[in-house]
């Protein structure tokens, strides 16, 4: 406290400042994009694990990489988090796929009906009649068709907004008439599009059930730091988020006035201000070159202003806390 009288204010405001500037510029400096130390190699959203009762873990493995979901391409946690949670109909490509119209419409169409059993076919729907207003729904087994086996048994795909009664697709060179049909939008299906290895292979993983199930039983992270192994990159990329939340934390708690805090110190500092008295240099501080002296310009209203102030905050953080409880309590009762 005697240095904090000995030093004018410029001086003396300089060092409870400093642990507050110092958290802010940790906080923006750990805000800043860290680049790829090795060239090409950019961030990803990686399988960081698969519950171990969930139907996809002998399919979906740690490490692998999401591509796309359906036909959106996924490059972000939140990208991923807004598909599967709350759907994407603006970023929906309208695309569907080409079959023969023959064996489409002779196929059956109980699966369609909403009382009908879980089977192993789903509705598919196909509007690309003359009469756009007719639609047409029949029973088709998914797996061929959204996810086919070998290259070459992959069906042609079609844009349902611009198909036409006449839509064609080619097979072997030669136009074949085209059924342009995609599932019904309560079919619950889902294309999960992933790439593992080196050489990044793909495959589609055919999901059948609620979205939001996926959402919980996977856990992805697009961490910055795709150049690590996964476990490190995860562990690291948790470490600099707890860090970057703490130094902000600590920044505006520091501010806060309240007497332990160097808040009090810095607005009393602030309120003390000797415009007449030149400063004192911290080294002739510190080496007892300068005596300690009493503050030529406090004024009573500014001894009036901080201590209201503290005692403003002070009244703040024990309501916040008193609160705080309450909620607890409240939520524990429940």
């Amino acid at each position: 406290p005697s240095l904090f009288t000995a030093l004018p204010a410029t001086s003396s405001a300089r060092l409870p400042a400093a642990g507050p500037l110092h958290n802010l510029i940790l906080f923006l400096l750990l805000l800043l994009p860290l680049p790829s130390p090795i060239p090409g190699r950019n961030s990803a959203l990686a399988v960081v694990s698969v519950d171990s009762d969930s139907a996809l873990v002998d399919f979906v493995h740690r490490g692998d990489v999401v591509v796309a979901l359906d036909d959106i391409r996924i490059a972000s946690a939140d990208a991923w988090h807004e598909y599967l949670l709350h759907g994407n109909p603006k970023g929906e490509s309208g695309m569907g796929w080409c079959i023969d119209p023959v064996a489409f419409l002779s196929g059956p169409s109980s699966c369609c009906d909403v009382n009908a059993a879980q089977s192993a076919d789903a509705c598919f729907t196909y509007t690309t009649l003359p009469e756009p207003h007719l639609t047409v729904e029949r029973c088709v087994d998914p797996l061929p068709l959204l996810v086919p086996s070998a290259q070459d048994a992959i069906p042609t795909r079609c844009s349902i907004s611009s198909a036409g009664a006449d839509t064609h697709g080619s097979q072997e060179g030669m136009e074949t008439p085209c059924a342009c049909v995609r599932p019904r939008a309560d079919q619950q299906l889902l294309r999960l599009v992933l790439a593992s290895g080196e050489e990044g292979a793909q495959r589609v993983i055919l999901w059948r059930g609620p979205r939001w199930e996926v959402y919980e039983q996977i856990s992805v992270s697009s961490s910055r730091f795709a150049w690590l192994p996964l476990w490190m990159s995860d562990a690291f990329d948790l470490f600099v988020t707890y860090t970057r939340t703490l130094s902000f934390t600590l920044f505006i708690l520091n501010l806060l006035p309240l007497a332990p805090l160097d808040g009090a110190h810095l607005l009393d500092a602030l309120l003390s201000s000797t415009p007449s008295t030149p400063d004192v240099e911290l080294d002739d501080a510190e080496s007892g070159k300068t005596r300690r002296r009493k503050p030529t310009w406090i004024t009573r209203e500014g001894r009036r202003v901080s201590a209201a102030m503290k005692r403003t905050t002070q009244g703040l953080v024990g309501v916040g806390v008193v609160l705080g409880v309450l909620v607890v309590l409240r939520e524990g009762m429940q």
